[in-house]
């Protein structure tokens, strides 16, 4: 913006203030002839800022809709078993319970598509998978890393329902 550029040139240590913008921009308007007038928006102007907005909506949803379809329907390329090395790593740590931890820490996706509670409850799945019968001292952690998991999920299913009833009374 002109009045941003314009401040550039002021003398340092002034601190932004409305005031002091209300003043850079009269004294652009009143010295530069090359600023041209704005015009409020049309009716016309309006409808299509709207039709756009909404455009942009209808196509994220049926992005969203996409993803859980393909979801439901075409199988998760993620390894859904643990490797012989989780196993170990689990007998031989000196602390059983942080290696446990750091596993549910990243258990959480960084990144995904379609629905993050699907993606959520096959990494629950995962974790149940775990053998930790033998190890003592290790239940209470497991069943409140399973129940976190659990919670995550819920809350996740609970967001992405409110989202898709907001988007589809946008447009009753």
């Amino acid at each position: 913006m002109q009045s941003n550029r314009a401040r550039q040139g002021t003398v340092g240590g002034e601190k932004k203030s409305d005031p002091h913008d209300a003043r850079t921009i009269a004294e652009q308007v009143r010295t530069r002839s090359d600023l041209r007038p704005t015009e409020p928006a049309t009716e016309l102007d309006l409808e299509i800022r709207l039709l756009v907005g909404r455009r942009s909506d209808i196509v994220q949803a049926q992005t969203q809709r996409l993803s859980r379809m393909r979801d439901l329907l075409v199988p998760d390329h993620e390894p859904h078993e643990w490797t012989p090395l989780a196993s170990e790593l689990l007998a031989k740590a000196p602390d059983i319970r942080a290696v446990l931890e750091e596993i549910v820490r990243r258990l959480h996706p960084t990144g995904w598509s379609g629905s993050l509670a699907t993606k959520l409850e096959s990494r629950l799945k995962l974790l149940e998978q775990l053998t930790l019968a033998d190890k003592p001292g290790l239940a209470d952690a497991f069943n409140a890393a399973k129940a976190l998991l659990e919670q995550r999920i819920a809350a996740e299913g609970e967001r992405a329902s409110n989202e898709d009833r907001s988007r589809s009374g946008r447009f009753k």
